[in-house]
């Protein structure tokens, strides 16, 4: 739930582009093992050894593995992920930690450096470059409350869990970087629009928001899953072992984001929750299409603008008890969103910032936000019916059926020896244009080593999804009814300049009960 909270804090009071914005602003990288902090070690490499309630998403067949766990549960497992493959080290630390430094600024508050040419100065300059081109941000946050699992083996295996999810990702056109980090001075406004009056300039041809947004592609998507799996051993003989699995999951939808821009075509539609505390004019709130949902009268700490459900398949067989092989197919179904929903008119031209006050200078004409926490002049983005506001405009839209992101999961590991297991995975989405899916095919592999019975290290790398090699590490202590740990999707991007990469899995109460045949 901490990647939700998150988002309401960032976003308070503010809409459709502000969880844009987020997924822009705070970088993040994707993966494919959720909160499972032993697989996370080995890069991801979890389809082949997920058992028990860790099997939920990723391959309900391992439901079915007799692993001498008869009961086994887990509370408050986590995992967030933020880097960038734009932006250099020196930029992405101030907007993870110094998110109250000024921006270089003369009294009258104008750039220092900036002209009256180019009023944008060469320290904001830096930021609009850092945050211009394809991938500048990927975020993900995975939290799991509680899970659950039972093995007997004349009925099989079967577990549930609750979990909440989170996958955002960015790629930023340089009119939509300067809008963002500029506002008024970007050069789509100041060279069609005369600010001191707010009216085109005679002859301008004013560009339309998708002509003004091209080569952005924003995606968001946070939900709260409640899971149910059900794994059965169907076939023993001569040394092989294998299994089926069904997955069903039914889903909450918090939020989404989905924006789009060829420069010809504009696709941007969102709803979010009212845990966002979205502030929508009442031309949109009294839309029959809008079907508003607020935080009255809901128990919910994270009232639903949508649900949906899925269903996960897999198989996986064990062969001579040390080769593990497994296959999966998750998230076929779909999910409706049916209240707080918005789309901008794409059609419509775009349309300068409304006049602010700077808190510094006093300035009323707004050029961008003014310290690298540029949370407080997201408003400038929110639904509003003041059309000066923002330079988008806004329309109620009615529900909205999207498919979840299917993806094709294949694994593999192998007990080298009682002290060392490899394993493998590849994930392959079945549609990169969907919400929450990834851009391309996610490899893994990776090493766990047990120096001594109770502890475990791992390590491994992965790449794809757009990204580079990364390099995790993790550290489990591992008994007989107790597992914890820590680990890191990439070890290296806390010390690089390029590819800045910052991310953390853990749980730390994790039992079982039963005599387990392996501590995986």
């Amino acid at each position: 739930m901490l990647h939700v909270t998150l988002s309401r804090f960032l976003t308070r009071r503010a809409a459709l582009p502000v969880a844009a914005l987020l997924a822009a602003a705070l970088p993040g990288r994707a993966q494919n093992e959720l909160t499972n902090f032993t697989a996370t070690g080995r890069g991801g490499a979890v389809n082949a050894l997920a058992t028990e309630y860790q099997a939920l998403g990723i391959n309900p067949a391992n439901l079915g593995r007799a692993t001498g766990v008869k009961v086994g549960f887990t509370l408050g497992e986590f995992g967030g992920s933020m880097s960038s493959r734009t932006a250099p080290r020196a930029i992405f630390n101030k907007y993870i930690f110094s998110t109250e430094d000024l921006f270089a600024r003369n009294p009258d508050g104008s750039d220092v450096g900036s002209t009256p040419a180019d009023p944008i100065g060469p320290e904001r300059r830096k930021v609009i470059n850092a945050f211009t081109g394809e991938n500048v941000g990927i975020v993900q946050g995975d939290a799991t409350p509680i899970g659950i699992s039972f093995y007997h083996p004349n009925v099989g295996g079967i577990a549930i869990n609750t979990r909440y999810r989170m996958l955002g990702s960015a790629d930023l056109g340089k009119d939509a970087a300067e809008l963002i980090f500029a506002g008024n001075n970007a050069a789509i406004i100041r060279n069609n629009f005369d600010l001191t009056t707010m009216t085109p300039r005679a002859g301008a041809t004013v560009p339309t928001v998708a002509a003004a947004l091209k080569g952005t592609r924003i995606q968001i998507q946070a939900i709260q899953e409640f899971n149910i799996g059900y794994g059965r051993k169907m076939f023993e003989g001569e040394g092989v072992e294998v299994s089926l699995g069904i997955g069903y999951r039914f889903i909450r939808g918090i939020g989404i984001l989905d924006m789009r821009s060829d420069g010809k075509t504009l696709s941007a539609y969102g709803a979010l929750s009212p845990v966002f505390d979205a502030a929508y004019p009442a031309a949109i709130a009294r839309n029959s299409r809008f079907n508003q949902k607020t935080q009255e009268g809901s128990s919910a700490n994270f009232p639903s603008v949508g649900t949906g459900s899925g269903l996960d398949f897999g198989i996986s067989a064990t062969v001579a008890k040390k080769v593990h092989l497994s296959a999966s197919i998750i998230d076929i179904g779909k999910l409706t969103w049916k209240a707080n929903s918005v789309e901008i008119n794409q059609t419509q031209a775009i349309q300068p910032f409304g006049q602010t006050t700077d808190e510094v200078s006093g300035n009323t004409m707004y050029t961008g936000p003014i310290t690298y926490n540029f949370w407080k002049s997201l408003k400038r983005f929110q639904v509003n019916s003041d059309s000066t506001s923002s330079p988008f405009r806004y329309r109620a839209a009615g529900e909205r059926e999207v498919k979840l992101p299917t993806r094709l999961r294949l694994g593999g590991a192998t007990d080298l020896s009682e002290k060392v297991t490899i394993a493998a995975d590849a994930l392959l989405p079945f549609d990169k244009d969907i919400a929450g899916s990834y851009q391309s095919a996610l490899v893994g592999a990776g090493i766990t080593y047990k120096p001594v019975h109770w502890l475990q290290l791992s390590t491994g790398a992965s790449g794809g999804a757009g990204y580079g090699l990364s390099i995790p590490l993790g550290i489990a202590i591992v008994t007989r009814t107790y597992e914890g740990g820590l680990a890191t999707r990439d070890v290296m991007g806390y010390f690089g300049e390029e590819n800045p990469y910052l991310s953390i899995v853990g749980g730390f109460l994790r039992f079982k009960l039963g005599v387990p045949n392996t501590t995986e």
